[in-house]
C-alpha cells in the first residue's frame, strides 16, 4: 500500500490493519512543538521585558496633550520639556489662582541638559504673572425693558461665585429701588464670567427677578499681580517622565508625571512606545 493510500484510509477512521503501512510523526510532531514552543517564548519575552521596563505606578498622565518626545536625545527632550512644563505650570496656576487672569503662557526655559542611566536629567525655569480685581462695588436697577441684543439670565441660574449680583437684584426688585452693594473679597471676573454674555454696549449686565429686569453694574476697586518663578527638575527616558521641585530630591527618583507606555499615542510614535508585542 502506498503511503497515499495509508494516509486516505487513516482519516477515514475505517477499522482496518494497515499492514504495510510505516508513519513517522516524529519530524512533524517536533516541528509543530517546536514552533510554538518558539513563538511562545518570544512573546512572553518581549512582553515580560516591557512589563519590567515600566513602573508598577504607569499608566500616569496629567492630560496636557503634549507629543513625547520622538527619541531620547538633547533636542528632543529639550522641546518636549520646553512645551510640557509650560503646559504643567500653566494648569497649576489656574488651579491654584481660580478666578485670576494669566495674560500670557509661562515662559519657560531648559538648562543643563545630561545623561543619566537610559536617559535625561535637565531643570526648566518657567516666569509667569497672574492678576487679579477684587473688592468690588456693585449696584442694581429694576428696569421695565432691556436691550434689543441682549438676552438676560434668570438670577437663580448664576453660579455660586456670582451670588452676590442674584443677591443684590433680588434686593433691588423688593425694594423697587436702587440697591449698591460693597463686596471686598469678591474676585471680579469669577462674579462677571458668568454674566458676560448679557452684557450691553453700555456695561451694564441683565438679569431678571420674578420675571422683573434688573441692570448691574459692576466696579473693581482693587488690583493685585503676582509675578512667578517656577524651578523643577525632570528625567526623561523613552518610558516616562519625573518631575520634582525639590532640589535634593534625585529627578530620577522623582515622582511620575507622565508614562510613554500603554497610553493613547500618535500612530508615528504608537508602535514605539506600546506595551503590546
Amino acid at each position: 500500500m502506498n503511503r497515499r493510500g495509508c494516509l486516505a484510509l487513516a482519516g477515514s477512521g475505517a477499522t482496518i490493519g494497515l499492514s504495510g503501512c510505516v508513519f513517522d510523526d516524529s519530524a512533524a510532531d517536533d516541528t509543530t512543538d517546536n514552533s510554538s514552543v518558539s513563538a511562545t517564548n518570544e512573546t512572553n519575552g518581549r512582553a515580560d521585558s516591557d512589563e519590567a521596563d515600566t513602573p508598577r505606578e504607569c499608566p500616569v498622565t496629567q492630560d496636557l496633550e503634549v507629543t513625547p518626545p520622538a527619541q531620547v536625545d538633547e533636542n528632543a527632550v529639550d522641546s518636549f520639556l520646553e512645551e510640557y512644563e509650560s503646559e504643567y505650570v500653566l494648569a497649576d496656576i489656574e488651579a491654584s489662582y481660580d478666578g485670576w487672569d494669566i495674560p500670557a503662557p509661562p515662559n519657560t526655559s531648559v538648562d543643563d541638559l545630561e545623561e543619566e542611566g537610559t536617559g535625561l536629567v535637565a531643570e526648566t525655569q518657567s516666569i509667569w504673572s497672574a492678576n487679579t480685581r477684587k473688592d468690588v462695588t456693585i449696584s442694581a436697577e429694576p428696569r421695565e425693558e432691556v436691550p434689543d441684543d441682549v438676552e438676560p439670565i434668570d438670577g437663580d441660574d448664576l453660579p455660586d461665585d456670582a451670588a452676590l449680583a442674584a443677591e443684590t437684584a433680588a434686593e433691588a426688585v423688593d425694594e423697587d429701588q436702587l440697591q449698591r452693594w460693597r463686596d471686598r473679597d469678591q474676585n471680579y471676573s469669577l462674579l462677571t464670567d458668568p454674566l458676560e454674555s448679557t452684557r450691553g454696549e453700555d456695561d451694564e449686565y441683565y438679569v431678571t427677578v420674578d420675571e422683573t429686569f434688573v441692570a448691574l453694574e459692576v466696579t473693581p476697586n482693587t488690583g493685585e499681580i503676582i509675578d512667578g518663578n517656577t524651578i523643577a527638575w525632570y528625567y526623561v527616558d523613552d518610558v516616562v517622565a519625573r518631575r520634582t521641585e525639590e532640589e535634593d530630591v534625585d529627578p530620577a527618583d522623582a515622582t511620575i508625571v507622565e508614562c510613554f507606555t500603554g497610553m493613547s499615542l500618535p500612530r508615528s510614535l504608537d508602535s514605539r512606545y506600546s506595551v503590546s508585542p
